[in-house]
């Protein structure tokens, strides 16, 4: 029977005598599982400064999946790995708590099975192995856990934007908001708030350059109005009607939710599942290139550990390399 400070890499070997290396080592784990999910959970309500946050999300996640990657290498017990993996899928789901629904159980059940299964394929490579070689592991576990967190992101992110197979209206906002410095640029002070009489004049104003302070009034108003029955005409077609006192967002929201309205009720609730696929796919492209980022940062704490004599390769009977934690 393996005991709990058994941390050498490999089906034999002697035992760990120190299990507070280990015990740090799933904590650490924890702690960045657990600021993982905080920066993810922070970009549903922080779509101003989604490259930000995107960027705040990196750091922690590149220093969670390089310990995740540490411990199916040095924790060899492997009822242990599995309580650090229930903890740490815990601590990623956990501030999504708020938002709790069917769709966040199956987000954690999704993220909890795809760590076990990245963690089990990367030590049953490393079993096989007579001499280890770190990348060859690092292959298993670190795209089955991008894998993981990829499934998570997707399923959690329906329960924040869907409510009812319905697209919410806060929700909404929240996707256009990115949007709005780039419609700035060719609408001055461009607001998704904006009622559509005054999007017109500002796009009027736009249209007239220089001359719009100069102007008469009436004549102002007269190209607004001008600007007005163009829109009417361009959105005829998808039949959106609209008053001038109307805002833009109310317009919109409402054609989109009109067109989700047309879908039958037995497909339309296929309409929350395809929106996390399409959020799976983009995910996982960008979780490609997360792997290497992180990949660099994993080997050198790695070759670090034996540097500092946090660990060492013994052989076993039969010549292969393990590792212990001295």
């Amino acid at each position: 029977m393996e005991s709990l400070t058994d941390t050498q890499i490999g089906s034999g070997g002697s035992a760990n005598s120190s299990s507070i290396k280990v015990f740090a080592m799933g904590t650490a784990g924890v702690v960045l599982a657990g600021l993982l999910g905080y920066t993810l959970n922070r970009y549903t309500s922080d779509l101003d400064n989604a490259w930000q946050t995107i960027l705040y999300t990196i750091l922690p996640a590149t220093g969670f999946l390089s310990v995740f990657l540490l411990q199916a290498l040095f924790v060899r017990n492997r009822n242990l790995l599995n309580v650090f993996i229930i903890l740490q899928s815990l601590a990623i789901a956990a501030p999504f708590l708020p938002i709790f629904s069917w769709w966040l159980i199956g987000a954690w059940a999704a993220l909890l099975i795809f760590f076990w299964i990245a963690v089990r394929n990367g030590r049953n490579a490393l079993e096989n192995q007579v001499k280890i070689h770190f990348f060859q592991i690092e292959r298993f576990v670190i795209p089955g856990a991008l894998t993981a967190l990829s499934l998570f992101i997707s399923l959690a992110y329906i329960n924040f934007f869907f409510e009812n197979a319905t697209l919410s209206k806060q929700s909404f906002q929240t996707l256009l908001r990115p949007a709005v410095p780039a419609m700035s640029v060719y609408v001055p002070g461009f607001s998704f708030q904006m009622t559509m009489g005054d999007l017109a004049e500002a796009i009027a104003i736009k249209q007239l350059g220089g001359q719009a302070e100069s102007i008469p009034a009436n004549q102002l108003s007269f190209a607004t109005s001008q600007v007005i029955s163009y829109l009417r005409t361009q959105a005829d077609p998808y039949k959106i009607t609209f008053r001038s006192s109307d805002r833009l967002i109310d317009v919109l929201y409402s054609s989109v939710n009109q067109r989700l309205n047309r879908i039958p009720a037995g497909i339309r609730t296929l309409v929350p599942i395809g929106f996390a696929t399409l959020l799976f796919l983009i995910v996982k492209g960008f979780a490609l290139l997360l792997r290497w980022v992180t990949a660099v940062p994993a080997y050198i704490l790695y070759e670090l550990a034996f540097a500092t004599g946090f660990a060492s390769l013994t052989l076993e009977s039969r010549s292969r390399e393990v590792i212990i934690l001295k």
